[in-house]
């Protein structure tokens, strides 16, 4: 049998992975969430490893015995030592489209819930205030608004789309996309400084690197 690693997940359970893999000769080996000594116990001789959140250091895969790929739930490989696996020749994959309009759900929730000031809103009406909690000039239209995007991927391009339904300007900043193909999608591409110079609210949809942690 073919040793499927899964290092952890917050799924209800792994039904769809079982499904796929089991009739290909594969044997779902899973937990929860794995640390430390476990973590390198449960790769060691696997074929396949999946993973979500854990921490796949140099020196977990220098614990890897058998393993052919590593396969990471989501967009960002960030939790997964790229150097270290190139190393080894164990090629890293991540899912592109994963959790795309969840996210730019969220990200825009998140938006509206600043510049309509939701929670203190909510939390004023809980405590038997019937009247805005902040003054009502804070109480800001998106259609009044220049909004930042940062990264301009499938990620950012989501959140672009949404935003563009509440008639905000869209100031676009990211240095490897066309500034023509972020004109057509209906952003305004400017370099960083004037984004955050310019921008009454960022919204940052980049990887996670060197060169954009910490703005390094």
């Amino acid at each position: 049998m073919i040793k499927v690693a899964v290092t952890d997940y917050t799924f209800e359970s792994l039904e769809p992975e079982t499904d796929i893999l089991r009739p290909l000769g594969c044997d779902i080996v899973a937990r929860r969430k794995a640390n430390g000594g476990e973590l390198r116990e449960l790769v060691a001789d696997a074929d396949h490893i999946i993973t979500q959140f854990a921490p796949l250091t140099a020196d977990m895969i220098a614990a890897m015995q058998k393993a052919r790929v590593i396969v990471r739930y989501g967009v960002g490989v960030d939790n997964v030592d790229l150097d270290a696996a190139r190393a080894r020749g164990i090629p890293v994959c991540n899912v592109p489209d994963y959790c795309i309009d969840e996210v730019a759900d969220h990200a825009l929730a998140l938006i509206l819930a600043t510049t309509r000031h939701v929670v203190p809103n909510h939390l004023a009406v809980r405590g038997g205030q019937w009247k805005l909690a902040v003054p009502l000039a804070a109480m800001r239209a998106l259609s009044e608004l220049a909004i930042g995007v940062v990264g301009f991927g499938r990620l950012g391009r989501a959140v672009a789309k949404r935003l563009l339904a509440f008639r905000c300007r869209l100031l676009v900043h990211d240095p490897i996309v066309p500034a023509a193909a972020i004109k057509d999608a209906g952003g305004m591409p400017v370099d960083f400084p004037s984004l955050l110079a310019d921008s009454d609210i960022v919204t940052l949809h980049c990887p996670s690197t060197a060169q954009t942690r910490r703005g390094e």
